[in-house]
């Protein structure tokens, strides 16, 4: 399945979210805002045969739980404490390395800047391998880690 990603761009207070975080993930193609182009970089992902719902996708923008759950517990009274909002994340030196493998340059100062809606792989799908990387495991995902995930609150 192929994802449209909205990586965040700037860290904001260091738990809310950290350069390269997954904020949000919705259908390919998705047709993002003016807003959500200049303050996200936008990428197209490829999870494989895995993943095959939009839902199961989603599961990319969990928080990381001190318990290191994979989604939202099912029972509202056992929350865990959440230690930062976003679990996942990609860096984005290395999807400039890539990107340049796959023919495609990004100019790293122009994503930092807010002001311009600079979106340089909106003609490119990036595969997950070794691309996402797991904040509690401190490990990129494998295929294995999106059969799990995709299992995750069924």
């Amino acid at each position: 399945m192929k994802i449209s990603a909205a990586l965040a761009i700037e860290n904001k207070d260091g738990i809310r979210c950290k350069t390269g975080d997954i904020v949000a993930v919705k259908p390919a193609g998705w047709k993002w805002g003016t807003e959500e182009i200049k303050h996200y970089l936008i990428v197209e992902i490829d999870l494989g045969d895995t993943i095959k719902t939009i839902e199961d996708a989603q599961k990319l923008t969990v928080p990381l739980f001190e318990t290191g759950e994979l989604w939202w517990p099912s029972d509202d009274l056992l929350q865990p404490k959440i230690i930062k909002k976003r679990r996942y994340n990609m860096s984005f030196l290395e999807l400039a390395a890539k990107t340049q493998a796959l023919g495609t340059s990004i100019d790293l100062g122009k994503i930092y800047d807010l002001n311009i809606a600079y979106q340089p792989l909106e003609k490119i799908t990036i595969p997950f391998s070794d691309m996402i990387f797991d904040k509690n495991t401190n490990k990129k995902l494998a295929e294995s880690d999106l059969m799990i995930i995709r299992e995750v609150g069924k």
